[in-house]
């Protein structure tokens, strides 16, 4: 009964091992179709917008239009794997410009902010002055590229 047991944690803790490693690829696998026909669709939109210079047009796209975008969406990751098939080194740049979005991104909109709208508004505080979105878009920028120099 104990050796029944042994080979059953022993089977047990295998199949785990394996659903550990094949997560991420079948996560990846699973998601980008998904990834690529939002992420055409949004192109698509943003292409037919700057055309028609902001104007949403109520027509809808033709197929062949929309085949592309999804396309231009889909090709570069698939020659980004073929370049450089090592995921980790891909997640490591990747993570940079999330700190980028999260650090640099947020300064500069408010720099942008401050010049549609300046003066104070009723929410003010120290921390949205101008020296602090500057000083966040710096430290973050200083952040990203040591990061980023690490990663790579």
């Amino acid at each position: 009964a104990s050796d029944l047991r042994d080979a059953l944690k022993t089977r047990l803790i295998a199949y785990l091992a394996q659903f550990v490693v094949l997560y991420p690829a079948v996560n990846v696998l699973a998601t980008y179709p998904l990834n690529v026909i939002t992420f055409g669709d949004a192109l698509l939109a943003a292409h037919r917008r700057f055309q028609a210079n902001g104007e949403v047009s109520a027509t809808p796209p033709s197929r062949t239009s929309v085949r592309i975008a999804r396309l231009v969406a889909a090709v570069p990751p698939l020659v980004g794997a073929c370049i450089q098939p090592d995921i980790s080194s891909v997640t490591n740049v990747t993570g940079c410009f999330g700190l980028f979005l999260c650090a640099v991104v947020p300064g500069v909109l408010s720099l942008a902010a401050r010049r549609l709208a300046p003066g104070p508004t009723e929410h003010a505080s120290p921390l949205n002055g101008k020296a602090a979105a500057v000083a966040l878009v710096l430290v973050g920028l200083v952040l990203t590229a040591g990061s980023l120099a690490a990663a790579l």
